[in-house]
Formats: structure tokens, sequence, C-alpha cells
């Protein structure tokens, strides 16, 4: 039998398999024609793979008309060596690709890339590659996460154009020493590709590893990332496409015709370097931490980000899987705007502490404060105690910039999974004592080999910002796009580099720029291999227990609980110290953790001292100017007209109640629109204090509240829908306070029509484009208006009317090329139905053979042939064999079994195969025997 190519379609013998699929007997001999000669072959079970399918007579075809004339060309025999780039005559120029290394990544690995060898690399060998006295280190992978292999090649020889070279890449699943199973899928196709492999050298080089263009990509579907598995990646230079270069037109044999076509070599050097694979990766299940955000806005900001929008490069870069709920509340700062950063943010802890306070310090996920543009890139981490409402203890919560979402968000984030900072450089040592005293974290970590927080690994983001031609992923590697921090005299640590860095930053380093820190990819700051790892190591524990506490232990204090006054307060740096509110809370009398100097005491209208309690004193971890020292303190409110802040016997701060409280009263039920509902009340005071509204919601007439507003007293506030979640027995509570005491009006029972689930697409990012034979990962989650998870079956992924699957996370291929939208939708418990979408370029791929079948031979009489033949996309495949008419059969990535008719006869059975798919072609000429 001999196999013809056209359009750059495979050399496949009858019995081959093209790539890896296969797993041959140990040891086999076949006889193939060549070239009117028999040669016989014994090869192993490696060698055999490809040699059945390239080394065999070939008749190739320049790409265009199936009607071209076809050339027989004679390869080498297996072993034989070539030593020359060109042959001198006699035969076309010849090229052999090879791969030169490998990487796999979760987003960022150590700088390593291992050496090709004829046998799978066990990844501890990559382990062991960190360089010691270094931050180095091999990545670890967190299960079901977006992980994705890059695959570096080039030409041993062949032309210096180069030649475009399909690859895939086979996943097996370790189930004992010895023992792989294939993983369902085998074999996946590289969601980018570089245009033309060019001579080389045998090892990639360290450009080529900063390149986003310079190696094959792979997207690894995430039923793979499970347990131990292997990944072994192979070129098909059979099934390249044919070139006309300037070399192989020289080479080109006279009484040829002269045709300019490069073939591939064929010897057994050859097939063992198309090969690679890298054995033992470990993925372990790491478990999620569930984020609670609150929307910290300005009135009137309708571009306020969305949760996933705010802490999406936080998920990119925490190797802990984060559900991100929807916001819980909305506090208004609006009357902050203008103010100094850092008494814009001592108010905005102040606020979120008393909504962690009044949820009884939430144990089941962290609470973080979500601003933008206010802060100018500050943030911070705060530890508070939440005095008997209703158990006492310290819970930690933080504050962050959504403006630097790969920078203050996830530093601030990390600080709360225990991450110290990055070095002590420009400042990161600064308040070392205090903050290992309030928040059970580490300040910052020596960072040896450079002292400034270099992340020492090569990162990979899941966007890209370049044309729809280049890879869609971009590499973080070598000197980043902006400088470092400056004006670090005088701080902690070393100054950061003044001139341009050679690395990247981690983003806990405090030598980052916040000058380009609202644009990721081109800012310079990542996550280092060391902080990943060690987020991947505690991910377990954080997970299952209890993340916003601190270890300080919860305990329930004796008595009853008793209407108190909560005191705040936050100390300067000069030692002066202000009250920053007072609000009424039903708590038990307690005396909190630590050693504080400062206590609270309560005084009547006569100046008659009721009750002084210590206060909690706590650190909060600003990452800006300075560190802030805040103040928390209860006492009795019976007969309370006043309230100090003492150290010792002196006073340092009071506040006394105005002669008149304020008054609220509630106006109509709220009012609903689309996706929002409408509150209102009138409050008034006689004072003129300034007046502080909240509003809580119940959905069961008023026995639990929720809080969902927080800001200044406008009679009016609009609402997410989502906030007044689906209830018949539901109520309003509106609070406003002047700063010493509260007045409360409850709305008449309401039914709430509550608000369809929110939905959100993690994975694929915006701008997304791959190759549309390559697996498409697709990731998201879902929330009903309760904050519950929807899951399973409640998540369909819809294309138009075509259901992709279900779940939070599947992978899908062979959808079709073009701009497609593809829709989340979310179905709750009361058939309300969310979406969202996302919107991929999947370009057209040229289909492969991936299992292409025939008998040896066919008897003379024979009127049909059975091939059996998948494809790497859904294709149609034509079938001509002369003097028939074309015959059209539909194929995909199932191999499925197919009787082609053909003429009686003693000739030799010709016939043509083209699969067509996308507007593009591949074609292959086959020639079976006849047999009595």
């Amino acid at each position: 039998m001999r196999a013809d190519q056209h359009d750059g379609a495979p050399n496949i013998d009858g019995e081959a398999v093209a790539g890896a699929a296969q797993l041959l007997s140990a040891t086999a001999s076949c006889s193939l024609p060549l070239g009117g000669r028999m040669v016989a072959r014994a090869v192993g079970r490696r060698a055999l793979r490809l040699v059945l399918a390239a080394a065999v007579g070939l008749m190739l075809m320049l790409p265009g008309s199936l009607a071209a004339s076809t050339i027989d060309f004679e390869h080498p025999a297996a072993g034989t060596a070539l030593t020359n780039q060109y042959a001198d005559s006699g035969g076309p120029a010849q090229f052999d690709p090879r791969i030169t290394s490998m990487q796999i990544t979760q987003g960022t690995q150590i700088p390593y890339l291992p050496s090709r060898s004829d046998s799978p690399v066990p990844y501890s060998q990559i382990e062991q590659a960190a360089q010691p006295g270094t931050q180095q280190a091999a990545a670890h992978f967190e299960a079901g996460r977006w992980t994705v292999v890059r695959v570096y090649a080039d030409l041993r020889f062949g032309p210096p154009e180069g030649v475009p070279v399909p690859a895939v890449l086979f996943g097996f699943k370790i189930v004992g020493p010895g023992h792989r199973v294939p993983l369902p899928g085998n074999p996946i196709l590289p969601t980018y590709s570089p245009p033309r492999l060019t001579p080389g050298p045998d090892q990639a080089s360290t450009d080529e590893e900063g390149s986003d263009t310079a190696a094959y990509e792979f997207t690894v579907p995430s039923s793979w990332t499970h347990g131990r598995i292997e990944l072994s990646a192979r070129l098909l230079p059979a099934q390249s496409i044919p070139v006309a270069t300037e070399g192989a037109s020289r080479a080109a044999a006279p009484g040829q015709g002269g045709l300019p076509v490069d073939v591939p070599c064929t010897t057994q050097e050859c097939d063992l370097n198309d090969t690679m694979g890298i054995t033992d990766i470990p993925f372990a299940d790491v478990g999620s931490v569930r984020i609670r955000p609150l929307a910290l806005t300005v009135t009137g900001d309708s571009t306020f980000p969305a949760p996933n929008t705010a802490f999406g490069w936080a998920r990119n870069l925490t190797p802990v899987h984060l559900l991100i709920e929807p916001y819980d509340t909305t506090i208004d700062v609006s009357d902050l705007a203008g103010k100094p950063r850092k008494d814009a943010l001592n108010t905005m802890n102040d606020r979120v502490g008393t909504y962690v306070c009044d949820h009884g310090g939430l144990p089941d996920a962290l609470i973080i404060g979500v601003s933008r543009n206010i802060l100018q890139g500050m943030g911070n981490v705060v530890a508070t105690w939440c005095w008997g409402f209703p158990i006492s203890g310290t819970y930690r919560y933080a504050v962050v910039d959504a403006s630097f979402p790969a920078y203050s968000v996830p530093h601030e984030l990390h600080h709360l999974l225990g991450r110290g900072h990055a070095s002590a450089a420009c400042g990161g040592a600064d308040n070392d004592t205090f903050l290992n005293l309030g928040l059970a974290i580490n300040n910052h970590e020596s960072w040896p080999l450079d002292d400034v927080g270099f992340i020492q690994s090569v990162g990979l983001a899941p966007e890209s910002s370049g044309p729809l031609a280049t890879s869609p992923y971009h590499v973080i590697f070598g000197m980043p796009p902006s400088p470092a921090r400056s004006g670090c005299e005088g701080k902690s640590g070393k100054p950061c580099p003044t001139m341009a860095t050679t690395d990247w930053f981690d983003f806990m380093s405090y030598c980052g720029s916040t000058s380009f820190g609202t644009a990721p990819l081109i800012s310079n700051v990542w996550i280092s291999t060391h902080n990943w790892n060690a987020a991947i190591d505690d991910g377990a524990s954080l997970a299952s227990a209890n993340t916003s506490r601190v270890v300080v232990p919860r305990v329930r204090a004796p008595g009853r609980s008793t209407s108190s006054l909560y005191v705040t307060g936050s100390v300067g740096g000069d030692g002066a110290v202000t009250i920053t509110s007072v609000h009424p809370v039903t708590a038990r009398l307690q005396t909190p953790p630590g050693r504080s100097d400062y206590a609270l005491s309560g005084l009547g209208s006569t100046g008659t001292t009721h009750a002084t309690l210590r206060m909690f004193e706590s650190f909060a971890h600003v990452d800006g100017p300075a560190l802030e020292h805040r103040l928390e303190g209860v006492v009795p409110a019976a007969g309370v007209a006043e309230v100090e802040i003492v150290k010792g016997a002196t006073v340092l701060a009071r506040r006394r109640q105005s002669p008149h409280a304020p008054t609220v009263r509630l106006g109509a039920r709220p009012t609903f629109g689309i996706k929002n509902a409408v509150v209102r009340w009138s409050a008034h005071d006689a004072d003129n204090d300034h007046v502080e509204a909240k509003i809580s919601y119940s959905g069961d007439d008023g026995r639990t509240w929720k809080l969902v507003w927080v800001g200044p007293n406008r009679g009016r506030v609009r609402l997410p829908a989502q906030y007044l979640f689906s209830a018949r027995r539901a109520r309003i509570r509106v609070e406003v306070n002047d700063g010493f005491r509260t007045a409360i009006a409850v709305s008449r029972r309401f039914r709430s029509p509550g608000e369809a689930p929110l939905v959100s697409i993690a994975l694929p990012a915006r701008r997304f484009h791959e190759a549309n034979d390559a697996p498409l990962l697709l990731s998201g989650q879902a929330f009903d208006d309760r904050s519950r998870q929807l899951t399973g079956r409640r998540l369909r992924w819809m294309l138009g009317r075509r259901l992709l699957g279900t779940g939070a996370q599947i992978t899908v291929t062979g959808l079709p090329a073009g701009r497609d939208r593809i829709d989340l939708l979310a179905r709750d418990r009361g058939g309300r139905v969310g979406r969202a979408s996302a919107v991929v370029r999947l370009g057209a791929s040229r289909p492969l053979f991936l299992k292409l079948r025939t008998p040896r031979s066919v008897r003379r009489g024979a009127r049909s042939l059975r091939i059996t033949v998948s494809s790497s996309a859904s294709a149609i495949l034509i079938v001509q064999a002369p003097g028939l008419r074309p015959q059209r059969f539909s194929v995909d990535r199932r191999a499925r079994g197919l009787r082609p008719r053909i003429r009686a006869g003693r000739k030799a059975v010709r016939l043509r195969l083209v699969l067509a798919a996308g507007g593009k072609r591949n074609a292959q000429a086959l020639v079976v025997g006849r047999r009595r």
C-alpha cells in the first residue's frame, strides 16, 4: 500500500494512526511497498507509532486543485542518518522538526525548561532545578484549575523560511507504578500554534520562554487536572502544510517537475525527537475560600465594578478557588471623596467593622470592602473585636481599591490568607512589631537573592492585549513594562531599584508601582511561585477553617446581653485620639483580649461616671503612608449621655449627646423596578447634627435582619433588587444616628419579588481567541438572591440553542469557527433564570486526520473498501474513486467506520480522501493493493 499526500495531508499506512493514540505491540514487523520495492522493518513500540505513519512512499501535491499532477518521492530507510540539510540530488529537500522543551503552568512557574529526552521527564526533576539561596520553586498545582502546557520546538534542519507543523497533546492518568490510562478527549489540539518552525538550537532559549508566540500552547481540559498525570506532546510533521521554499526548489531532482516542496525526515532519530513528555505531575484538591464583598460606592457611580470584575485578577493570582459572592451591602462613601486618603480609609474601616460585628463576625467568609478611586491604591487589613453580638471574637477584614485589580486587591486578600510582604524593601518591614500582635500575620519575610521582591518566576496571564493572530495568553517574564516605585527613602529595608528593573515584582512587595496598577498587563507586579506555593500549601486548612477569624479564641461572655453603646476611635501618629462613631448595640459586658492602656467611660448627664471598661486595641495593616491604630469598646447605655476615651487619668477624647434625638419616618413600601428597588424615608434632627442612615431588610417578618445600605441621610436610595431577596413577609428597617443617639422606623409587611440569580463568567477572558479545534475552558459561578451558590444542573452553558454542558466548569471542543456568544444560564429554586455571556473568537483550523485505517489489500471482486477515520474537527470527508462519483461522509473526533464504493478489477485501488472544514482542506491519496 502507498499513502499519497495532497494539500499537506498526512502520510499514514493502512494500519497506522496519525499521532500516538494507539499503543501497539512491543515489537512489530511489516512489509511496505516503497517505490516498487519491499522494505522490511522491525521497530520498537515508540518508533513504530510514526514510522508506519510516515515512512512510506509519498505522492505530494501542491496546495490547490486536486487535479494537479502528483510526484513520487522516496524517503530514507528507517535508521538512516542525514548529515546535511538538503539532498544533493535525487530527492526533495527535507526538514526535521523537534521538540526542545515543555512547560506546564497555572499562572506562574520556575524559569527552567527541561531538555527533551526519549523518556518522560519526572516533575520532581523540575522541582529540583530551583537554585539554592533564592525564592525559586517549581509551582504546585490546584486540581480543576485553568492549566496551560507550553511546548517549544524548532527545526533540527530544514528551510530557513520555516515550515508549519501541527502538534497534539496526550494525557494519561497515573493509576499505579508503571500503569497509566488515557484521559478522555485524547489527543487535544493547541490553543495557539507558532506560524512556522525555523531552524534553531537543541534547547529552548530564555527569549522563547518570554515570548507570547514562540511555543505551542495547549489548554488542558479541567477533567485532566486531578491526581497524578502524564502529559506527552507530539509533532505531526507528516501532516505539515507543504510550502514553497528556495532550498526545496534547488533540491528538486530533474524529471520530477521541479516542484518546490519540502518533505519531513522519517528516520528513527527524526521520529523520536517529535515527542516529549512530563510525568508524575501532581494536582492537589485545595478547596475554596468564600469572599463576601461590600460595595463602598460613591453616589452616581454607574461604572462601579461587579464583584467578578473587582476580583478577576485576584482570582488569576490566587491558587485557592475563590467563591466570590454578590455584593452583600452597599456602604455609601460619597462623603469621603476629596478627603485625605488615610482619613477616608479610617472611616471605611469603621463602617465595614460595624457591618462585620452586626453580622456576628461572618465566620464562613472573608469580608472585603471594595472601593474605587478614593484610596488611590491604598488598602488595609483590620482586626476588630466583636462584643458578644452574638458571640465575642476577634475578626479580620480588608478594604481594597478596585482601581488596582492586580495590586491592591490580591495584596490585601493574601494578607488575609496569612502572607506577609515580599521583602523589607521600600517600607515592607514598617510596623512589624504591631502587626504580629493584632493580625496573626507576619508583616514581611526575607527575600533572597534580590531583597526587593522579584518574582524569580515566569508568569502566564489568561488574557492578552495583542492582535487576534497572536496567542490569547501573555507571558510575564523579564523586564516589566513599568518602573519600580520611587520615593522610598527613609523607609525600612532597601530602596527599590531606581533604574529599569530586570524582573517583575511579587504583588506582596512594596516595590510594585501603583502608577500602572490599573492595567495589569503593563504594570510590574505578578505572583511568585514562592507565594503561590505558600497559598496552595495553606489553602486546604484555610478553606475548611473560619477564614475571617484571627487565632484569638471566640468566647461567650457571662451574664445577659444588655443595651450598650459601641464606641470606636483612632489614634493618630502624634498620639491624638478621635472618637469616630457611637452606635447602640446589644452585648454582654466583658473584658477584651490584649493589654490596652486605653479605657472607655460612660458618664451621665451630670458628669457622673457610670462605668469604665478597658478597650480593645488593634493595629490595621495599612498599605500606604502609616499604620492605623484603632480602639473599640462597649459600655452600658442606661443613663449615659457622654462617653470618654481615657488613658490612666487623662481624658483623650469625648463625645456628648446633643439635646435632641433624631427622628425618622418611613414612606411607602419599597418600589421595585428592573433589577433595583427604591426605599424612601424622612429623618429630622433639631440640632442639625450630621445624621447617618442604615437600612436593614428582613424576610421573616422582623425576626432577623440583614444590613443592606449605610450612608448619609439622603431620604431616598436605590438598592439592587437582589438585596431584598424573595419573601412573602418582608420588612424594611431604617435607623438614623446623629453621632450618639439612634432613631428607628420599621415598615409594614410587604411581599418582595426578589431577583434572578447573579451570574458571572470567569473564563474565557475578554477578547479571548483560539483555534476552534482546541479545548475551550468555560468557568463561571452563580448565586441566588440569598447569596446561595447554584451548582450542577442549575447551571447550563449554551451556544444559541445548543446545550454545551452543565456545571460551574466544563471543557468543550469543536465549536463552529467565527465570533460565538456563549451564555451561562442559572436557574434558582423559584424558576427564575439569570444570564451572563462571553464572546469568543474561534479561528477556523485546518482539519487533521487523528486516525486513518485501511486494509492492506482487498479482493479483486470487492466493490467496497472499509476505512476508519477520525478528524480533529467536524468535517466532510470526500472520497473520490476512479470511475465513481465523489462520496461524502460526515466525520468528527469519534472514529467512524466507512465503506466507500470502489470498482472491481485487478489494478490497485486508488482513493483520494479530502477532509474539508471551515473553508480549509486536508487531502490524501491512498493506494490499496489487490489480492485474489
